[in-house]
């Protein structure tokens, strides 16, 4: 009767050593840049951008969400400032800090009194690292009090 045990061993020792060599190929892959690592990166974005102004009273609020999400592989905290501008003016409207641990999401929300800009205004946010912003148009009509 034929024994298999020799032939099992051998098996073994070679899917082994595939496996080894396998793992040693994947971070020489990597490290030559032919196979892809994990992309750390920073998404910013409104949170309802369907409910986000379009007109407004120079007297009213301006109120949205804007969410920030951090896939940089570390936890970080996010310094941001809300800004508007139009063809004559511009300003701050609010800033921040938020953190947000690595994988997570979190959202912000700014209320403010409108700026006493009037017409078509721009109202931007923008992450001071990265460099990354977010901007909508809304046109600001009536006399301010």
């Amino acid at each position: 009767m034929l024994s298999y045990r020799p032939f099992a061993y051998v098996l073994a020792a070679a899917v082994a050593l595939l496996l080894l060599l396998q793992y040693a190929g994947l971070a020489s892959a990597r490290s030559l840049g032919l196979i892809a690592t994990p992309e750390r990166f920073t998404e910013l974005s409104f949170a309802h951008p369907t409910s986000l102004p379009s007109v407004l009273a120079s007297s009213g609020t301006i109120s949205f969400y804007f969410v920030v999400a951090n896939r940089e592989g570390a936890d970080r905290t996010y310094a941001w400032s809300a800004t508007y501008s139009t063809a004559r003016s511009h300003g701050v409207l609010a800033t921040g800090d938020t953190p947000v641990p690595t994988g997570s999401s979190r959202s912000v929300a700014v209320e403010v009194a409108a700026p006493s800009a009037h017409g078509a205004t721009t109202v931007s946010v923008r992450l001071a690292a990265p460099r990354e912003s977010i901007d909508f148009h809304v046109d600001i009509v009536g006399a301010r009090a």
